[in-house]
């Protein structure tokens, strides 16, 4: 019964957990990217899409990985690299700050870049 309960409570954590921000696609929305990047966070997954720079028009994915979330940093890892994106290439790993997340706007910083995100109906697009 014990076992039961805590299956339970960790089940609850995580589906709350996982309907949260993290678990949308989020479009670029920067006014100097002509051709802005999508991404889609999902579990402990994500994936990176680009019309065009990815080499396959009809599926589009630029990159590929795993993510660790927590409330102030995302971290990148055991990337998966076709072609550049905004984290760019050189690391296996990428830690990004949170800067703001709301049910619309996810801005993200690395350095003194700022990566800026709205939430992407996926009804429309996806």
């Amino acid at each position: 019964m014990r076992c039961y309960f805590v299956y339970m409570l960790s089940s609850v954590f995580v589906s709350v957990f996982s309907f949260s921000v993290y678990s949308q696609a989020w479009l670029q929305v920067e006014s100097n990217v002509e051709c802005p990047d999508l991404l889609k966070l999902q579990g402990e997954r994500y994936s990176i899409y680009n019309d065009c720079y990815g080499t396959d028009p009809r599926h589009p994915i630029i990159e590929t990985g795993n993510i660790i979330l927590n409330e102030n940093h995302i971290t990148f890892h055991t990337r998966s690299i076709n072609q550049d994106s905004f984290l760019q290439r050189g690391t296996n790993s990428i830690k990004l700050i949170v800067l703001l997340k709301t049910d619309a706007k996810l801005h993200l910083r690395y350095g003194k870049s700022i990566f800026k995100f709205k939430k992407v109906d996926k009804k429309k697009s996806l």
